[in-house]
């Protein structure tokens, strides 16, 4: 797989994260943030009035006739399959109900000789709330669980001023998703190297460190006087290169020597001689732009042994 595909997966994956995380999940969280805001900003009155409705669509009735009397009260009395319940209304986005207000819905109960209660509210429930509401018979609601009841209670106007809102933060975060999609990619399809651009340069580490045994047989010798030290023509490179591929390939040893680029001389040795490369080196010293020829040794065939790339002189 090429760079330039890796890098186009990398920045569908990242992308595709992206969407699915701001449009999906942050703009659920954002409309159900925004629709409490809209709560917090009613009087209680209005707060308790949508409160209510939601018990109604849940089965229960009201107890009274007018269940929101005439004054900012907090408790409403409920009836399902007659039996008696007291809904508590908390309003206010400051509020963080503990287990005191629990003990206070409590008493509600018992001095209406009730089953249950519901306390609601925008804000959140301490987490001590939660172990004493349990075995008084208490449901708790707060800002995150009342929205999905409410949302389709409020007026068109709210629920198109919450969409609006979370949308345009979807699209906000979904902008930056996807500019870190493609940033992404282009990192990938630069930094993941191409085929070939790793062929196995093992040459560095057998020139830079030579096994101890071999040291004195892998040294160059010294080089024999070049030939003209002035630029050959093309004819002449040529017909040096030709003359220094026949020389070695009548080596001990060497099967074929071949020029595979204008730079490297492969060859394939049927047997490695302990002098073999000094000799190698003792012809391509003869002419002064080939002192420094990359040397590709092949392996005799079925040997296990890897290519190896050298050089008699690295300049």
């Amino acid at each position: 797989m090429t760079p330039v595909v890796l890098g186009l997966l990398c920045a569908l994956i990242v992308a595709i994260a992206a969407a699915f995380y701001f449009w999906v999940l942050r703009r659920r969280q954002d409309e159900s943030i925004e629709g409490v805001r809209s709560l917090n900003a009613m009087r209680w009155r209005e707060f308790a009035g949508v409160v209510l409705e939601m018990m109604l669509r849940r089965g229960y009735l009201a107890a009274e006739a007018h269940p929101l009397g005439s004054g900012d009260q907090s408790d409403i009395l409920l009836k399902r399959d007659g039996v008696l319940y007291v809904l508590s209304c908390k309003h206010g986005s400051a509020y963080r109900l503990g287990a005191q207000a629990v003990d206070e819905l409590a008493n509600a109960l018992r001095m209406n000789d009730a089953a249950g209660g519901l306390l609601v509210t925008p804000g959140v429930f301490a987490p001590d709330a939660y172990p004493h509401a349990k075995p008084q018979r208490i449901e708790l609601i707060d800002g995150k669980a009342i929205w999905p009841e409410a949302a389709p209670l409020m007026s068109e106007a709210v629920q198109s001023q919450v969409r609006n809102y979370a949308a345009a933060r979807a699209k906000r975060g979904l902008g930056l998703g996807l500019a870190a999609a493609l940033v992404a990619g282009i990192a990938v399809a630069l930094l993941v190297p191409r085929a070939g651009d790793n062929e196995a340069p093992a040459v560095a580490a057998e020139t830079a460190a030579p096994a101890p045994s071999a040291a004195k047989a892998e040294s160059s010798p010294s080089p024999a006087a070049p030939v003209s030290a002035a630029i050959p023509t093309a004819e002449q490179s040529e017909q040096r290169r030709s003359d220094v591929a026949g020389a070695i390939a009548a080596l001990p040893g060497v099967e074929r020597a071949i020029w595979s680029t204008q730079s490297t001389l492969a060859l394939d040795i049927g047997n490695e001689r302990p002098d073999l490369w000094k000799g190698v080196c003792g012809i391509l010293d003869r002419y002064e732009e080939l002192r420094a020829t990359r040397v590709q040794i092949n392996p005799p065939p079925g040997s296990g042994a890897p290519v190896r790339f050298r050089q008699c002189h690295t300049y």
